[in-house]
């Protein structure tokens, strides 16, 4: 599963030990939640930042760089920081199926994530297209309306239930 954190949740002292608790006390592995990091944060992050990200990581939980290629965060960041998986941009992807260049560029991308080690996430798949080339791409996932809508959480549990 995974959940958006905000770059100020993230600064905050002693985050990382109270949210693996909160997952400790709910019964639950850390190890089953990703935490998915917006570009602000990958671009310039604090030491404080660089810390928590760090004991994130090391009780168990994943970190996703989000929406990769929409905004300043550069594959040097893949390397520099604990990511264990980063998520191309919906935009990113639509528009490298449109421009060889952008195409060119998304490709190498994939490949350096892949080469890291990184689970690659392809966000905003919406149409059988843009399934196809993702597949193409080689992309380890995909997310987007083609694949399921948005689900409340009553829904989301009866479906776990099933």
């Amino acid at each position: 599963m995974s959940i958006n954190i905000s770059p100020t949740s993230l600064a905050r002292h002693g985050f990382a030990d109270r949210l693996a608790e909160a997952v400790a006390a709910a019964g639950a592995p850390c190890s089953l939640f990703t935490l998915e990091v917006t570009d602000r944060v990958a671009t310039l992050p604090s030491a404080s930042t660089r810390a928590a990200m760090q004991a994130l990581r090391d009780f168990g939980f994943g970190l996703s760089a989000d929406d990769f290629g929409a905004g300043h965060a550069g594959v040097d960041r893949l390397a520099s920081l604990p990511f264990s998986e980063v998520k191309i941009d919906a935009a990113f992807t639509q528009l490298a199926m449109e421009e060889a260049f952008a195409r060119k560029a998304l490709d190498a991308c994939v490949d350096i994530a892949g080469r890291q080690g990184l689970r690659v996430v392809a966000k905003g798949v919406e149409t059988p297209e843009m399934w196809a080339f993702v597949q193409d791409l080689g992309v380890d996932a995909a997310q987007g309306f083609l694949l399921h809508r948005p689900t409340p959480a009553d829904a989301f549990a009866a479906m776990l239930n099933a």
